[in-house]
């Protein structure tokens, strides 16, 4: 699956309005961009998340059912892009491989032009391209919206 200028417009302003973790936003970031089959469904396999070792089974659309110590609990294959400031940013460089990236947390600003929270900054290799987002109350989430309108604008760029 790949996104279209249309999706991914669609899927930055998801990533705007969200406010914490959301496993459909990480399913569709999988998806999208990931570029990895997700098992067939019906399948059971072995993994290992976390360090602990289960089982799961694929059901439709990417949802699995894992097994620990026989107690099943429903989860995605999908990294938490949108709780995982290292996932989000293992994303970040591998989509945009050799730009510089910022994620830094807004205290008790004086300033209106860089309220409270968390801020992403990101910026192409020769410096011309710079795309930021913030405040958001939690960092994946601003890193993911900046990455999803740098591409969105060089989807643009492209066209």
């Amino acid at each position: 699956m790949s996104l279209d200028r249309e999706r991914l417009a669609e899927l930055v302003e998801r990533v705007r309005r969200a406010t914490g973790a959301d496993r459909e936003i990480d399913r569709e970031l999988y998806l999208a961009f990931e570029c990895k089959p997700l098992p067939p469904e019906g399948m059971t396999f072995d993994w290992i998340e976390e360090g602990w070792p289960g089982r799961g089974h694929v059901k439709p659309h990417g949802l699995v059912t894992h097994y620990r110590d026989n107690s099943p609990t429903d989860g995605m294959l999908s990294p938490h892009y949108t709780a995982s400031i290292d996932a989000t940013l293992g994303l970040v460089e591998r989509l945009l491989p050799g730009w510089r990236y910022a994620v830094v947390k807004q205290e008790n600003s004086a300033s209106p032009a860089t309220p409270d929270g968390f801020h992403c900054w990101l910026e192409d290799p020769e410096g011309a391209t710079d795309h930021q987002d913030g405040p958001r109350i939690r960092a994946p989430l601003a890193i993911l919206t900046a990455l999803l309108t740098a591409l969105l604008s060089l989807s643009e760029l492209s066209k």
